[in-house]
């Protein structure tokens, strides 16, 4: 039996296809092909990403537990399309092993892999055994050149919901790395249109601070439902992540000496907020900086397993999404590694 794809939420534009039946990469190639070659990529790349989707669809189909797929279009000045491969199992004991062309094993990935590799722009793969493999890919025209990421997220409806009521966005302001999470009340298209029309205030503020910024959001909101927001803005040279929270997002810095939580004030943003918060937390060196909705169960996430630390945003977000997050509600997780 196959699954439809479900659209992403406002601020991130995925394309979730669940990887349950043979008959699921054709589907998954298709869309794959469709996005490309309306993202401009050409004729000749469109395929390639094809190709590329079609190899991580059907390793899933044939070896993977709970695959799945996404797939978006993203404005990183060239324009690129992002593969994500997630599975639950069987993982790999060896990635750079099963990169061999040829080289075939029971975990997710095998042939294909190396054929992924050279198509991709960039790679990152992360394989526990008897956890799963996330496999991040993305492709651009060939004289784009290589891409860089110091922030990335990942936003998914609820099971049978074609939108979702949770999304994110990244920018830089007066210099500094700054991005919200952002969940709307409930799901469905009412909680998106929250979403959205938050992320539009955000986007449309002249404040740099997470407090200022929180405020316009909550301000600008009223005629929604409402939700929860979290804000961040890190400060390299001070080494320092400011950030205010209203209602249920959990934030978080991890670092080799342990995890650091940043607090939340109680409320509902544009409806109830009896006072807006802005706080200060030390950034150490190499230090990684997690916001999420509850979507994802706190009680699942304990820091950033081990060996998780060393790949880029995307990957790490895709993990802890595959690890914590909750089918039955909508879900959004923003990774931040300042120091990349």
């Amino acid at each position: 039996m196959t699954s439809s794809p479900s659209q992403g939420p406002a601020g991130d534009g995925a394309v979730w296809i669940p990887i349950d039946h043979e008959s699921s990469v054709g589907a998954a190639r298709r869309t794959a092909g469709t996005l490309a070659e309306r993202a401009g990529l050409g004729e000749h790349r469109a395929a390639e990403v094809a190709i590329a989707v079609s190899e991580a669809a059907s390793n899933l189909a044939k070896h993977a537990e709970n695959g799945v797929l996404m797939l978006r279009v993203r404005d990183a000045g060239p324009t690129v399309i992002d593969l994500l491969a997630v599975d639950s199992g069987p993982g790999m004991a060896s990635v750079d092993l099963s990169r061999r062309d040829g080289h075939s094993t029971t975990g997710t990935l095998g042939i294909g892999f190396g054929a992924i590799g050279r198509m991709a722009d960039e790679l990152d793969v992360h394989s526990r055994p008897g956890h799963g493999t996330v496999l991040a890919a993305a492709f651009t025209a060939k004289e784009d050149g290589r891409l860089r990421r110091q922030a990335d997220g990942l936003a998914r409806p609820i099971s049978g919901e074609t939108v979702c009521g949770d999304g994110y966005l990244i920018e830089e302001r007066d210099g500094h790395l700054t991005a919200v999470v952002f969940d709307g009340l409930g799901h469905g298209p009412a909680a998106a249109l929250a979403t959205r029309t938050a992320l539009e205030a955000f986007q449309a503020s002249d404040e740099t601070t997470p407090r200022g910024l929180l405020g316009d959001v909550h301000r600008a909101i009223g005629s929604t439902r409402g939700g929860a927001a979290g804000i961040v803005r890190i400060d390299l040279d001070a080494r320092s992540v400011a950030y205010a929270g209203l209602g249920n997002i959990s934030g978080w810095v991890a670092a080799s000496e342990g995890r650091q939580s940043m607090v939340s004030i109680p409320g509902i943003v544009g409806h109830q907020a009896r006072s807006l918060r802005e706080f200060t937390y030390e950034l150490p060196q190499d230090s990684t900086v997690v916001l999420h909705s509850d979507g994802l169960s706190s009680r699942r996430i304990t820091g950033i397993p081990p060996g998780l630390g060393r790949h880029g945003p995307l990957v790490i977000a895709a993990t802890l999404l595959r690890d914590a997050g909750i089918r039955r509600d909508d879900s959004c997780v923003l990774v931040l590694k300042p120091d990349m």
